[in-house]
């Protein structure tokens, strides 16, 4: 089995964001609002349960980067809500907080599990610090076992 991948992957934010970056590098994609991409790399991943069955956990630790530097961290929780499907994919509900240099992103929703990689989108459900009043979504993609790309669209 493939190792597992959030970024908000938690999600899982589950998973970050501007953080990455100060303001200025940031890009602006109107006004109080910014895109950041970073890739979120697995460190540590861990599952309670079997991993596939309803109630199962999938806890993982991803370190952030931007331009190949590390700019954060990200924490993210995984719950197995339902696995009763027609291609066999697994629907998890996740939650993740993204530690940045200005403040925390969190992040949170559904990821469907396959056994091909696939994209996701978590919301942000806020944050603290210079992040205290963000909302927006997190894009992911996941790029191979370890590596998902996380593009935030922040609004603050």
């Amino acid at each position: 089995m493939r190792s597992f991948n959030l970024g908000l992957s938690t999600a899982a934010a589950v998973s970050a964001l501007l953080c990455c970056a100060p303001p200025a590098s940031a890009a602006p994609a109107g006004n109080g609002t910014y895109t950041v991409t970073v890739v979120a790399r697995n460190t540590e991943q861990s599952v309670v349960g079997d991993g596939t069955s309803q109630g199962s956990e999938i806890t993982v630790a991803q370190d952030l980067y931007r331009d190949n530097q590390l700019v954060g961290r990200n924490v993210a929780n995984c719950r197995i809500a339902r696995t009763v499907t027609a291609d066999n994919s697994r629907d998890m509900q996740c939650l993740g907080t993204f530690v940045l240099a200005d403040g925390d992103i969190t992040g949170q929703g559904r990821i469907t599990f396959t056994q091909a990689p696939t994209d996701f989108d978590l919301a942000i459900t806020g944050g603290t610090g210079r992040y205290r009043n963000a909302s927006g979504w997190i894009h992911g993609h996941v790029l191979n076992d370890t590596d998902t790309q996380l593009t935030f669209y922040v609004f603050r």
